[in-house]
């Protein structure tokens, strides 16, 4: 029994002791444990240590020499003793419910155990991340220093590093064609502007008014015409952008997947074929097994992004052929016929684009062709 509770029961004997030397009659002691409930039923979750504890605390130390009951009459000591057997104590009333709540200790125990799973999981995942970049960091330095060879397929490298080339090429094309469009974007604003001053002019100059009358009228259907050349300017851009930024881009995430591959191969190729050639015990027998079945998943890998990267240039290569084909044809005559002023040769290649249009998106490069993957 700690110190506080052996306070706590000498003080509730001398209390009641106390209040028994002022002469108070059985009745009254009997009126005043008569507010208590003494049919209380023991609480079960009282353990037998918690139940020597009350009735240690309860009992009155009537040999202790400072007690105060020393004087008490036999029959006064007995009266208060079997009040004291009588009473009750509950804690259950006492105690938060939530301590009794079995469901939510499980829950949160459940929970507690899928973070620790979910804390394990990402720590593994670090640990295999900081592995792979540690070996790929080395093998780069390696082959920039001579002292590690690198899987290489000549035949695909020379495609890859001709897309690369194409692409530089066909930005810098979309690059010029974005400055044509603002800038004839410009000269149209400023047609525009012309032609409304030399409408102004002519009803405030009477005798010029059949010249300003005239230009300004030129200057209309130069707006006309090159409002329709601007359309072809911009669908042409689109078909480019398209191309350059999307179906290349496309093509080159797979290169990089492949080129990244090709890397973790190498890397652990390097460190199986060191460890061969180092002594060798029944430790290092099992770490070599491990490693070559990561070997053999890496160049399975590998292999799948090199027939992946080998298709999708092919098919890339179809794609801006046809694409750019149709979109160069339709970009000469629209020039060609804004520039010798056929306004009638120039809508007829609007419409082509507004067919093109409705039988493929440039935004998503849908165009309907067949390519050898559905000749196949």
């Amino acid at each position: 029994m700690s110190q506080f509770e052996t306070q706590f029961g000498e003080v509730a004997i001398k209390d009641v002791t106390s209040s028994l030397d002022e002469t108070i009659s059985n009745e009254e002691i009997q009126t005043g444990f008569s507010t208590i409930d003494l049919n209380q039923n023991i609480d079960a979750n009282l353990s037998q240590n918690e139940l020597d504890l009350v009735n240690r605390d309860m009992s009155p130390d009537i040999s202790s020499p400072s007690s105060p009951q020393k004087n008490m009459s036999a029959n006064q000591k007995s009266q208060i003793n079997n009040g004291y057997s009588n009473i009750n104590i509950n804690l259950s009333s006492i105690l938060p419910h939530n301590l009794a709540n079995t469901s939510m200790m499980s829950s949160a125990s459940e929970a507690s155990s899928k973070f620790a799973m979910k804390t394990a999981t990402t720590f593994e995942t670090l640990k295999q991340w900081s592995k792979s970049a540690y070996k790929c960091t080395r093998q780069i330095v390696s082959e920039k220093l001579g002292k590690s060879s690198r899987t290489v397929d000549p035949e695909l490298e020379a495609q890859i590093e001709n897309l690369r080339e194409v692409k530089r090429k066909y930005e810098y094309v979309l690059s010029l064609a974005t400055t044509l469009a603002t800038n004839f974007q410009n000269t149209i604003n400023t047609q525009k502007l012309l032609g409304e001053t030399f409408a102004e002019m002519a009803q405030k100059s009477s005798e010029l008014i059949d010249e300003f009358s005239i230009n300004s009228e030129t200057q209309r259907q130069l707006v006309r015409q090159g409002e329709l050349l601007m359309n072809g300017l911009n669908h042409f851009t689109s078909s480019l952008k398209t191309l350059c930024h999307k179906t290349m881009d496309d093509t080159l995430l797979t290169i990089r997947n492949y080129e990244a591959s090709r890397l973790e191969y190498d890397a652990y190729r390097f460190d199986l074929e060191a460890m061969k050639s180092a002594p060798q015990n029944e430790q290092k027998l099992h770490e070599i097994s491990n490693l070559e079945q990561e070997v053999i998943n890496f160049r399975e890998k590998y292999e799948s992004l090199k027939k992946d990267v080998a298709i999708k240039i092919k098919f890339l290569n179809e794609n801006r052929v046809k694409v750019m084909k149709k979109q160069l044809v339709l970009f000469q005559n629209a020039i060609n016929s804004y520039f010798v002023g056929n306004y009638q040769g120039l809508k007829s290649s609007m419409k082509q684009i507004d067919e093109s249009n409705l039988s493929a998106n440039p935004d998503d490069g849908s165009y309907k062709f067949q390519s050898f993957l559905e000749k196949q």
